[in-house]
């Protein structure tokens, strides 16, 4: 008895070792991941970045009421772009947005509403062209440009907009409503 005993022990660690292995096995087939077709491919480096830190010292958002001409702009935007990561060496693309959420201004206020963008860089990269635009802009989102920082960098913009005194009769413009937000995304293919 002591002899069947044993070797039923012996027979469920031999069975228990080879189901264990049959697990592990088919674990390891399942996660391997194999290249086939090329077998001179080479290794592919996958890296991400992000815009790091935008700063709106006006705040990003646009509220203009009971518009009327003026000799001086109306809202001023100054804000922002860093890359805030230590130590960073690549480009960052983005673009800068105006998302209009609110416009009763016509036609009539095209030539005398001017909005414009302006900017600087601390390190060589590339910031947004100039713009001067005076054309009311469409509900939604408006490209005003974009730029490039080179590792770690600032790009410090003004934004501003100015319905303009003509000397005509602007009576049609006036009084109206324009409101939206500046954003700043990250441009894809970095």
């Amino acid at each position: 008895m002591d002899n069947n005993k044993g070797q039923t022990i012996f027979l469920s660690v031999i069975g228990i070792a080879t189901l264990l292995v049959a697990i592990i096995g088919a674990t390891f087939a399942w996660f391997s991941i194999t290249i086939q077709g090329n077998d001179k491919a080479s290794s592919i480096i996958v890296t991400t970045a992000t815009v790091g830190n935008v700063v709106f010292t006006d705040g990003n958002e646009i509220n203009m009421t009971n518009i009327r001409p003026e000799t001086s702009p109306q809202s001023t935007k100054t804000f922002t772009i860093v890359n805030t990561t230590s130590g960073a060496t690549e480009r960052i693309n983005y673009v800068i947005y105006l998302d209009v959420t609110a416009n009763t201004l016509s036609a009539a206020a095209d030539g005398a509403f001017v909005h414009s963008l302006t900017g600087t860089a601390n390190n060589g990269g590339t910031v947004a062209e100039k713009i001067t635009e005076a054309v009311v802009p469409a509900v939604g989102k408006n490209r005003l440009g974009s730029g490039t920082l080179n590792g770690t960098e600032t790009h410090t913009y003004t934004y501003s907009i100015q319905f303009k005194e003509t000397n005509t009769d602007q009576n049609a413009a006036q009084g109206k409503t324009f409101a939206g937000k500046l954003l700043v995304e990250n441009a894809t293919g970095n």
